[in-house]
């Protein structure tokens, strides 16, 4: 498995804690190169970008070997982009995996069942070890805005924050 983070702790903990041997710094580094380097010039089976940023996107793609999967957090793909070209490039499956499609039209009905078998396999997931997610903070709901602030302007820390509602 390959990742990447921008900040120490990020990485410290990607290596220290999840035992993830190949952690590319993505703000010192060239990823496409490293990626490439550290799979002997073959590309990666899947790839996942959550950053809704499309020169990061292009990049990723870049990454999939021919016949890969791109799962991109996006939820348009215009057929003339510089992304549409480099999936075609690479015969790559490309999967939209942006919910925020769903909350309108006849789709939204099917995002509630999609959710909570979701939510279910992530829980079994956890409790197999098999998804391992790493959390920074547990907040309450009244500090919600605050901490999505935070995030915004990045200035967040690495892992996921959770609001306690009940």
């Amino acid at each position: 498995m390959i990742t990447s983070a921008s900040k120490d702790e990020g990485i410290r903990i990607l290596k220290e804690e999840y035992k993830i041997k190949d952690v590319i710094n993505h703000a010192k580094e060239n990823v496409v190169d490293r990626v490439y380097e550290l799979t002997q010039g073959q590309g990666v089976d899947i790839a996942y970008d959550s950053t809704y940023n499309e020169s990061s996107i292009e990049k990723t793609i870049q990454t999939v070997k021919e016949g890969g999967s791109c799962i991109v957090l996006r939820s348009s793909l215009q057929d003339n982009s510089a992304i549409a070209k480099n999936v075609a490039e690479h015969k790559a499956v490309f999967v939209f995996a942006d919910l925020g499609r769903y909350w309108m039209g006849s789709d939204r009905i099917q995002l509630k069942t999609f959710v909570q078998s979701s939510l279910k396999h992530g829980v079994k997931w956890i409790e197999e070890g098999k998804l391992k997610p790493y959390i920074n903070r547990i907040i309450k709901l009244e500090e919600a805005q605050d901490a999505l602030e935070q995030i915004k302007q990045g200035k967040s820390s690495f892992g996921k924050v959770v609001v306690k509602i009940l």
